[in-house]
């Protein structure tokens, strides 16, 4: 039981060296007086920087306001400072997306399923409608936050009024986007991990055949000569 205990034990402590519930999380301040619209003519997105390669399996925020669907996509960029490239997106730059649909009034925390494995770099998630098979026939709204120093929120709005681009930073404000999943494990740390089961479970092993010869060798002993009698 006890050596059971143990490599249960080690396992957890394995495991949960490589798991990670937020890969990431942006940084919001106080929320704002009003949300932000998410159409077909307006996008909203959260940009992060990975580290490592991992799983995404999750996107945690809060959207409403709307009975249509929407898409979330996962957009590669050069730098976490970078914004897309494309009008609205360029060739290669969308890594994976997902569709989801909104039938509700008010603003509600979401979770959307996302399902895709990246190599460290800097990505960026985006929520909008009319792309990737989504309709997007009645706005959606965004929470909004006011922008704390490393906060990444930018939009996509194809009329913005000049100087500013279609994709441009948000001014002061940002939304509130998790991104959830787990850390890849590397292959020298699974080897490791797989190692020291097995050298914990032949210990056990050796550990009960040792116990179970000595029980086998006493009783072969006259009961004189047996642990635990007097001469």
């Amino acid at each position: 039981m006890r050596y059971t205990t143990t490599i249960g034990l080690f396992i957890l402590l394995m495991t949960s060296a490589l798991l990670a519930d937020a890969l990431y999380e942006e940084p919001l301040g106080a929320s704002a007086p009003y949300p932000a619209a998410m159409a077909s003519w307006q996008y909203v997105g959260v940009r992060f920087m990975l580290d490592q390669p991992c799983q995404i399996t999750n996107l945690h925020t809060e959207l409403g306001d709307s009975t249509s669907s929407f898409f979330a996509a996962l957009i590669s960029l050069p730098t976490v400072t970078s914004l897309p490239q494309g009008e609205p997106f360029a060739a290669g730059e969308v890594m994976h997306s997902e569709i989801f649909s909104l039938a509700w009034y008010g603003l509600q925390p979401m979770d959307i399923p996302f399902a895709v494995t990246v190599d460290p770099g800097a990505y960026a998630i985006v929520f909008g409608g009319g792309q990737f098979g989504s309709t997007a026939n009645m706005a959606g709204v965004v929470g909004t936050y006011n922008s704390l120093p490393d906060s990444t929120g930018f939009v996509w709005i194809p009329d913005s009024p000049s100087p500013l681009a279609p994709w441009h930073d948000t001014q002061g404000l940002t939304f509130n986007v998790s991104v959830e999943g787990e850390v890849v494990p590397e292959p020298s740390r699974v080897k490791l991990c797989l190692v020291g089961i097995a050298t914990l479970c032949i210990a056990q092993y050796t550990r009960r055949l040792l116990r179970r010869k000595n029980v086998s060798n006493e009783t072969h002993l006259p009961p004189n000569m047996r642990p635990g009698c007097a001469g």
